[in-house]
């Protein structure tokens, strides 16, 4: 998808160039309003340095509201890594277990009230025997393990599946719009690509067939 010239979100430094420079235009109009009417004739003329009307606000508007929505903008982004960071686990970069069941409940409630299709599916994936490599290979191991897991989950579903991390070592997986015959085969695809792959730790390889740190889904 191409992106805007000028990004206009709460995040884009467009919305601030624009922003002010409608902010600098409207205190023109006001200069120019205050100075040419008479409150003695109450009649509207021309003032006595026209000019200044244009050439303060420019000197003066653009660095004030530029300021103020700078200001404005960083606390947007602030904001949005502080949900980022509240909402996505720190190892594996998917959505923690409170934010996951949030989008399940929201999902569950839209469905009730015929907002969205019926149909959806929810994976639950636990990895077996995991214990075997952090004893073998420590924690760091095991969160090397679990970094291959998500990705190849992520690599196995649409780009808009939710993805979460509801426990040490369990995963859940929301697919909208997946009925029945669908999320078998979903489940099956995760599946035979963790169980395919091979992960490699202090220079050694561990296939899950042999290591069998795999249980499937």
């Amino acid at each position: 998808m191409a992106k805007p010239i000028m990004d206009l979100s709460t995040f884009g430094w467009g919305r601030v160039i624009a922003l002010s420079t409608i902010g600098t235009l409207c205190c023109i109009v006001v200069a120019f309003a205050i100075d040419s009417y008479s409150l003695a004739t109450g009649t509207w003329r021309w003032g006595e340095s026209p000019l200044n009307n244009v050439i303060i606000p420019l000197v003066l508007a653009p660095p004030f509201f530029g300021y103020l929505l700078g200001k404005q903008r960083e606390l947007a982004i602030a904001h949005r890594e502080l949900m980022i960071v509240a909402s996505t686990d720190a190892l594996t970069s998917c959505l923690n277990r409170r934010a996951f069941m949030a989008i399940v409940d929201g999902f569950l409630d839209r469905v009730a009230n015929r907002k969205i299709e019926r149909l959806g599916a929810l994976l639950v994936i636990d990895v077996d025997h995991f214990k075997l490599v952090n004893d073998r290979f420590g924690h760091d191991g095991g969160d090397e393990a679990l970094k291959l897991i998500v990705q190849i989950i992520k690599g196995s579903v649409r780009e808009f599946d939710v993805i979460g991390r509801i426990g040490g070592e369990e995963f859940s997986v929301l697919l909208p719009g997946v009925g029945p015959d669908t999320v078998g085969k979903v489940a099956e695809r995760i599946r035979a690509a963790v169980y395919d792959s091979e992960l490699k730790l202090e220079g050694e390889s561990l296939p899950p067939v042999r290591q069998r740190w795999w249980r499937g889904v």
